[in-house]
């Protein structure tokens, strides 16, 4: 069964919309996803790991070396003192108003020039704004309205605004912030706090029941680590849901469906559709599992790994069984809920319940802790069931239960997946009968 079976899913494969649905989009996707979450996950990281003199020289870096500045004027070095430009006004003979610029090589405007429009443009103190453009813009132009480059401030009106009509312009103008006095005192405060936390020392929730302090100090690295994985699952899962209706409906919708099972055999037919959930799933963590692996090994050379990362290769696995199969339940619900919309009563109780009860299991298990020793009873029969231990079982690595409760959640959850399997299977079968 299984060789025809794999004969099949290659030949609808072979299909080019099957092809790029079912196994191109999730390798696309996951490309996507690790992308996005390595460079966000280096940035977080690099911002948590860095010392008062890391933030020294990265601020210098920025005000000194702009890459910004390289970009517009071909040199990251701070530009020479901004030119003031006064603008003078005049009258044609038929009496209309205008104005220029003073006739100097230095006040020749240019689109990255930056403008005040005021009333009167020979009395008003620039003295603030000249410190404030500095270094970032060549000209300030000071007129009443003919001066019209990318960046115009408008301080008279109520509340003053500033115009930017460029994205380049907008870009220019945040670079200010690095060079201004607030990032002087911002660095200050990061020292102080810098300092406070070094005082503190690594810190340690003693939380009673489970089997080691909880690392609170650095805990991000552990917080990201978590994220990856459980993104890593649930888009697994989602894409393994998905596969089996996009063969489905592919099918159902050309009326070829139910010949090709007739044909085929009914065995052949779902081993074939199995094999190729499996090809579209193992498509997406080849392309996401390794990139994470090393981005995080890399990180555990030079960090204190706490919770249950820093204990044998046991613990990480029996954590991620039981998360899986949380997270297959969660699928599995939410895909009775799709076969059962035309039963009202059905659908409500399979889509919002068990949301509400792993929130409610969520709120029970953070009050816990305010229940001194009773706490620790509930915390465990809490995160030993199904369904409300959702939130206590994503962060066992680092609120650690006892493995006996992992466990026993894991095998409770999959022996109700196989109960709402078997009592659904009249429900999968319309489904089928439907399409």
């Amino acid at each position: 069964m299984i060789l025809p079976g794999f004969r099949l899913a290659l030949a609808l494969l072979r299909i080019p919309r099957l092809f790029i649905s079912l196994l191109l989009f999730p390798l696309i996707l996951s490309l996507m996803l690790m992308t996005a979450q390595l460079i966000g996950t280096t940035i977080i990281l690099s911002q948590i790991t860095r010392t008062p003199e890391d933030m020294q020289k990265h601020v210098k870096t920025l005000q000194e070396n702009s890459f910004l500045r390289k970009l517009v004027y071909g040199s990251g070095a701070r530009l020479s003192a901004i030119e003031v430009c006064r603008w003078q006004g005049f009258s044609d003979e038929h009496g209309a108003v205008f104005e220029l610029p003073p006739q100097t090589n230095t006040c020749m405007p240019d689109r990255l020039d930056v403008a005040l429009h005021v009333k009167n443009p020979d009395e008003i103190d620039v003295t603030q704004y000249v410190e404030l453009f500095n270094g970032n813009f060549e000209r300030l132009h000071i007129c009443q309205q003919d001066c019209k480059p990318d960046i115009v401030l408008h301080p008279e009106e109520r509340p003053p605004r500033v115009n930017i009509y460029s994205l380049i312009g907008l870009l220019l103008v945040n670079q200010l912030s690095f060079d201004s006095p607030i990032e002087q005192e911002a660095l200050t405060v990061f020292e102080k706090r810098y300092e406070f936390f070094r005082l503190l020392g690594t810190q340690f929730f003693m939380a009673r029941g489970y089997e080691d302090p909880v690392q609170l100090s650095n805990i991000s690295f552990e917080v990201s680590l978590l994220v990856s994985i459980s993104s890593i699952i649930i888009i697994g899962l989602w894409l393994a849901v998905k596969a089996h209706r996009k063969v489905l409906d592919y099918f159902a919708k050309s009326g070829a469906l139910f010949p090709m099972v007739a044909a085929l055999g009914k065995s052949e037919f779902y081993s074939a559709i199995w094999i190729v959930t499996l090809l579209r799933v193992l498509t997406f963590l080849l392309a996401t599992i390794p990139p994470t692996y090393f981005l995080f090994s890399s990180v555990g050379e030079s960090e204190q790994w706490g919770g249950i990362f820093q204990k044998d290769i046991g613990h990480m696995i029996l954590w991620i069984a039981a998360l899986t199969s949380t997270f297959s339940l969660a699928a599995l619900i939410s895909s009775l809920a799709d076969l059962k919309h035309r039963v009202y009563v059905f659908s409500f109780a399979y889509r919002f319940i068990p949301l509400m009860l792993a929130a409610l299991g969520g709120a029970f298990w953070l009050f816990s802790f305010f229940f001194g020793e009773s706490g620790i009873i509930l915390r465990h029969i809490i995160a030993s069931l199904p369904i409300v231990s959702i939130i206590p079982i994503i962060i066992a690595p680092i609120f650690q239960p006892p493995l006996d409760i992992i466990a026993v959640n894991t095998l409770l959850t999959l022996i109700l997946i196989t109960a709402l399997l078997r009592s659904n299977t009249r429900w999968f079968a319309a489904h089928l009968e439907a399409l």
